[in-house]
């Protein structure tokens, strides 16, 4: 059977799992695979405009393809001219425009603007020699406008300002943290229901922002915020189900004074500049008590308070606690979570975490400190394994310079996957784990492995794969035989065994359950609303 003899439903079904480059390709064969792939070339690419076009006139008024996402820079503005009768765009990625640019580009391409779905707009003045001031808003209207994408990257002090009206906004990602601050309203979004948003040092209010927006509206907000605002305005947000903050420590008190999210479902908190403050204190007992529906908590960098009676929490599946200490060392979490799927928590809180009626615990992170002792270790693990046995995936991971390990509990039944992160390590620590009897996968990344007393390669019989990534073995000379040279995986395979000098993202996304929201905040801004939503 030839290419052409494949039923035109099954080709089309191909060419959608196709990358780009490939329906190219595919669409040079002949005239009826053009045909038939060009409608994913449009919707899967987009059309890149910059000066260099003009050398190819005579290509560019022959164009055909009706791309559904144009990517403009300003100096691309001599060949718009030629592009505006044949291409529609729905997708708009607009870098290094000015205000004054932008609503020049926005008067003279309405038509494109008025069936826009998606807008990318970058303001940057890195590059141009001048500045304007103006003293009336810019207004953009935006009708069938449903995602916003706005940053700011400002370095001039002109004032400049923006009002952009969209009535079926969904989902607004915007980036402020430059050093000066312009002017974004976005106004009369009655549908918005995900905001993303990150407020800089000198930029103006949230409620500045979305002007005349109903609240009630909105499911998700994110917020990095370095202003001093007051979260006042997530007490009219009736319908949230997700609340992802990373705030200034003196904010954290605003948060024990919360109204009821009937239908929040995921609380992410992390607190900003934990090292140079005195530590926030947030009391969890009122937190939990949010929402009825919670199934997922992170809180980071912190002193947390917790009351002596019980947290009811039914619907928890995930809670992760990450560099957080009790205010009261004699304080204890007891929670009542029988749903509870995955808990991350420091070492000295192990011991004082209980949860009643549990029986779906399957994940385990334990965040290690240079403080705490190798002693503490074994005698909290080995208790909280046994008393929890569903726990068949643990992480041992370093939340501090130089946290190490001497030495682990032997003899543990229940754990099937393990991985250690940052951590350094004595050969000790893996001769113990050569008794856990249910391991079968070995996970480390960026571990430091001390074998100065190492005689011989150690047997783990029950392990059937390994990754190694980015791991020092001190005193070893020949770095490409570490397998055979320290480890002896008898009943693995050759394929099972992966030795890598980088960490992989595979790799990583296999112990993302164990990853704190930290990492999360590291990564550009660009690329969280996979994440997010």
């Amino acid at each position: 059977m030839g290419l052409l003899d494949i039923p035109v439903e099954v080709f089309q079904i191909i060419l959608s799992l196709l990358p780009f480059n490939e329906l190219l390709t595919i669409s040079q064969i002949c005239h009826r695979c053009k045909q038939m792939a060009d409608p994913w070339i449009v919707r899967k690419g987009r059309l890149k405009v910059n000066s260099k076009m003009l050398h190819h006139k005579n290509v560019i008024e022959k164009l055909t393809r009706n791309y559904l996402a144009l990517d403009i820079v300003p100096e691309s503005e001599s060949v718009l001219p030629l592009l505006i009768d044949s291409q529609t765009p729905k997708h708009l990625i607009m870098n290094g425009f000015l205000y004054d640019h932008l609503f020049r580009f926005y008067q003279r391409y309405k038509r494109w603007f008025e069936q826009l779905e998606f807008l990318h707009v970058e303001i940057n003045d890195r590059f141009v020699e001048y500045f304007t001031n103006h003293e009336e808003d810019y207004l953009l209207e935006i009708p069938c406008l449903k995602t916003l994408q706005w940053a700011e990257s400002l370095l001039g002090e002109s004032r400049k300002s923006i009002k952009i009206i969209a009535q079926n906004l969904d989902s607004v990602h915007f980036d402020d943290s430059s050093r000066y601050s312009a002017n974004l309203k976005i106004s009369s979004c009655l549908k918005l229901r995900r905001i993303q948003c990150r407020l800089g040092i000198f930029s103006q209010c949230f409620e500045h922002i979305f002007c005349d927006t109903s609240f009630e509206t909105i499911q998700h907000i994110m917020i990095v915020n370095f202003v001093g605002d007051q979260l006042s305005y997530l007490n009219f947000m009736n319908n949230l189900q997700t609340i992802w903050l990373s705030i200034h420590p003196a904010e954290i008190s605003i948060l024990n004074n919360f109204s009821k999210f009937k239908n929040l479902k995921k609380l992410v908190i992390s607190v900003m500049y934990a090292e140079h403050h005195e530590r926030a204190q947030l009391n969890v007992t009122n937190l939990f008590r949010l929402s009825e529906v919670l199934n997922h908590v992170e809180l980071s960098d912190m002193n947390i308070l917790a009351t002596l009676s019980s947290i009811c929490l039914e619907r928890l599946t995930v809670l992760k606690l990450i560099n957080v200490n009790l205010c009261d060392d004699s304080s204890i979490i007891n929670i009542f979570a029988p749903k509870l799927q995955v808990l991350s928590l420091p070492l000295d809180i192990l011991e004082k975490f209980v949860i009643q009626q549990n029986d779906c615990l399957s994940k385990l992170c334990i965040q290690i400190k240079k403080t705490h002792s190798t002693s503490a270790l074994k005698a909290l693990l080995s208790s909280f394994l046994h008393n929890y046995s569903s726990v068949t995936q643990l992480a041992l991971k370093n939340i501090s310079i130089f946290a190490n390990i001497d030495d682990l509990p032997a003899n543990i039944t229940n754990v099937r996957r393990l991985a250690i992160m940052g951590l350094t390590m004595e050969m000790k620590c893996f001769e113990r784990i050569a008794t856990w009897r249910a391991l079968k996968h070995l996970s480390l990344l960026r571990c430091t492995v001390r074998c100065k007393n190492a005689e011989k390669s150690l047997v783990l019989s029950n392990v059937t794969s390994a990754n190694i990534c980015a791991v020092d073995f001190e005193n070893v000379h020949s770095k490409k035989n570490i397998s055979s040279c320290l480890f002896e995986f008898s009943s693995a395979s050759e394929d099972a065994i992966h030795i890598e000098s980088e960490p992989k993202y595979e790799f990583i996304d296999n112990f993302d359950w164990a990853n704190d929201c930290s990492a999360w905040w590291a990564t550009q801004f660009s690329t969280l609303s996979d994440k997010f939503l």
